[in-house]
């Protein structure tokens, strides 16, 4: 099944990781995290997780898109 064959539900819970958080549905403030963590850390792990949560956040946006 390719991501344009996909269901809603199934691309959000393809998208979604709950071990991570999220910004609600608010983009720019999930973008400014990932650049905040970018920029403060050379911790790859820390950028991975900022990534996760602007992920997460998108999957929030799409979810909401549809309802």
């Amino acid at each position: 099944m390719s991501n344009f064959d996909m269901s809603k539900s199934d691309l959000v819970m393809s998208l979604k990781n709950p071990m991570f958080a999220d910004k609600g549905t608010d983009l720019q403030a999930a973008y400014d995290y990932v650049d905040m963590v970018a920029k403060a850390s050379d911790n790859p792990m820390a950028v991975w997780t900022a990534v996760q949560v602007a992920v997460n956040t998108v999957a929030n946006c799409v979810e909401a898109a549809y309802e």
